[in-house]
C-alpha cells in the first residue's frame, strides 16, 4: 500500500484542518474539485463523510475521506 493509498482511505482528519477537493465527477460535485476548504465536523459514521465548509465561505460540502486532501498528502 503506497501512502497516498492510506490517505485515500484516512478518516482521521480532525475538526479544523484545511483540506482540497479532489477527485469529485458528478456533474454537480466536479465544479468543486481543487477548492479548499476546512473540515467542520468529525466523520459522519451513518454517511461516511465529513462535513467540509468551502474557503469561500459559500458552501458546507458533505465529502467522501477519498475526496479530500491534506497539504500533506
Amino acid at each position: 500500500m503506497t501512502s497516498q493509498d492510506r490517505d485515500l482511505n484516512r478518516n482521521d482528519l480532525s475538526v479544523g484542518t484545511e483540506v482540497t477537493i479532489v477527485g469529485l465527477k458528478s456533474e454537480k460535485g466536479k465544479i468543486h474539485n481543487g477548492k479548499i476548504g476546512v473540515v467542520s465536523s468529525p466523520l459522519d459514521p451513518t454517511t461516511e463523510r465529513y462535513a467540509v465548509k468551502l474557503q469561500d465561505g459559500e458552501k458546507m460540502l458533505s465529502i467522501k475521506p477519498s475526496n479530500l486532501r491534506t497539504k500533506n498528502s
